[in-house]
């Protein structure tokens, strides 16, 4: 994933099989939650999640995230832009 500049800029960058659970069990939400928080102080709902899978997405939501389904077929970035532009999120 790092090779994309625009993953590599992320600060936390997470996969399934480096936290040991897989979605949409609430176990991996709790995992990257701590993750996020460690030294960070962070604030749920703060975490904004995108998936192409509505039980992964309803997972997230369940466990207090912002998140929203992306679709595969469609322009995914132009997805997430137009999602953090409705948040207020630059």
């Amino acid at each position: 994933m790092a090779e994309y500049p625009s993953v590599a800029a992320l600060r936390h960058r997470l996969a399934s099989h480096e936290l040991g659970c897989l979605k949409p069990a609430a176990a991996i939400y709790r995992a990257a939650d701590q993750v996020f928080a460690a030294g960070n102080g962070l604030v749920l709902p703060r975490v904004v999640f995108f998936d192409d899978l509505e039980e992964n997405v309803a997972a997230a939501e369940e466990h207090g995230w912002l998140a929203r389904r992306i679709d595969p077929r469609g322009e995914p970035t132009r997805q997430i832009a137009t999602y953090l532009e409705e948040l207020g999120i630059d």
